[in-house]
């Protein structure tokens, strides 16, 4: 079985949102270790004091740049191992009941890392020596370096082990937490859609039985449509997001069951510039909206109406509106505007947080408006705004 164009794009555009994750992490830690590199580099250089009984190239008093190089060298020589105590981490979550494992495997670790360290350390110090010296110079260094240097090194790695696997329980505690509160916002987010599909259904078998002893050929059209509609919104899959073209097709599709009930008393306008059309929106979002337009503006006007769709984009933020030309606030509207604006109200809260905002009220010449302001973005491909 093929995969969807829109699962295509939506694979696509999960690839380029980890990419763009994966690259954003990797130049925040890359300035850390600047940062670091700079700070302890101008520290070292500030602070230097020749030891006592120090001769030859142990009495020399670096450039600011021979220290920022070597301090450097010394922060990115942890980098590694901060790689490899992440994946031991992943491996031995701390879990009830797992203690024995887990003293097993960081006893292990420690022993391990401990002397790695030290020598990956001072291999980097002696080779940095070297660069920005001579070998000659580098072997001096190493020579006159005092036994409780080393000491504290290895001191100092165990030191660093500890610290390093608990900001890395940490770590990966705060993440499973928000993936969690990730993945609850997803299911809430979907049983908020699929809150629409039982309400419209509802909607719609009614209007079905009230046309079959009037119009039993209007009937047949209608079921006709809806039997097009459904198939067009089951192709539309489970995801949270998708083209607005695509939710263009399902409204339109849903227009024409109405205007089968409502015989040449429907119109649809639609008014969107073309590049936006790939712009995502949440799924099954203008059906209900077109819904509520048609149900509560221009079913009980004898003339009927026109429901406008309005989008365009006001730099990175995606515009929409729904407007009719009805009864406005006049409306008799039974228990308020019903499931379809309070579900879509929550699913923007939800999907987009403060970043989405939703009005309804009266249109700007008469009838009742919903508008929307949605981040812009798009699966694949530039943006585009004004």
């Amino acid at each position: 079985m093929g995969v969807s164009l829109e699962g295509r794009m939506a694979m696509a555009g999960w690839r380029k949102a980890r990419a763009a994750v994966v690259l954003r992490y990797a130049l925040l830690a890359l300035m850390a270790l600047l940062i670091l590199a700079l700070l302890s580099g101008t520290a070292r250089y500030l602070s230097f004091r020749p030891q006592e009984g120090a001769t030859g190239a142990m009495r020399v008093h670096w450039p600011i740049w021979r220290s920022f190089l070597m301090s450097l060298g010394a922060w990115a020589a942890l980098v590694p191992a901060l790689f490899l105590l992440a994946g031991l981490v992943r491996r031995t979550p701390l879990r009830r009941g797992h203690w024995k494992a887990v003293l097993i495997r960081h006893g292990a670790g420690i022993l391990l890392y401990v002397p790695a360290q030290f020598a990956l350390s001072w291999a980097v110090y002696a080779g940095l020596c070297a660069l920005t010296g001579s070998w000659g110079e580098a072997r001096e260094i190493l020579a006159q370096m005092p036994p409780g240097a080393y000491w504290a090194s290895l001191i100092g790695n165990a030191f660093q082990y500890f610290g390093s696997v608990s900001l890395l329980y940490a770590g990966t505690y705060v993440l499973r937490e928000w993936d969690k509160e990730r993945q609850l916002a997803h299911a809430q987010l979907r049983m908020l859609r699929m809150q629409l599909n039982p309400h419209f259904l509802f909607n719609a078998l009614n209007s079905v039985t009230a046309l079959l002893r009037r119009d039993p050929d209007g009937a047949e059209r209608m079921i006709l449509s809806l039997t097009d509609f459904l198939r067009s919104t089951l192709e539309e899959g489970g995801g949270l997001e998708t083209p607005f073209r695509r939710e263009l097709e399902i409204a339109r599709r849903y227009f024409e069951i109405e205007s089968v009930r409502f015989p040449g008393r429907l119109a649809l306008e639609v008014q969107a510039e073309p590049p936006l059309m790939e712009a995502l929106v949440p799924a099954f979002l203008l059906q209900p909206l077109v819904e509520n337009a048609i149900r509560h503006g221009l079913a009980p006007r004898a003339t009927g109406g026109k429901v406008t769709v309005r989008a365009w984009a006001e730099g990175k933020v995606f515009c929409l509106a729904v407007e009719d030309d009805g009864l406005g606030a006049k409306a008799p509207r039974k228990g308020g505007l019903g499931v379809g604006l309070a579900n879509t109200r929550e699913r923007l809260l939800h999907l987009y947080g403060p970043e989405a905002t939703l009005s309804a009220g009266p249109g700007p010449e008469g009838g009742f408006q919903v508008a929307m302001r949605l981040p812009l973005h798009f699966a694949e491909g530039p943006e585009t705004g004004k």
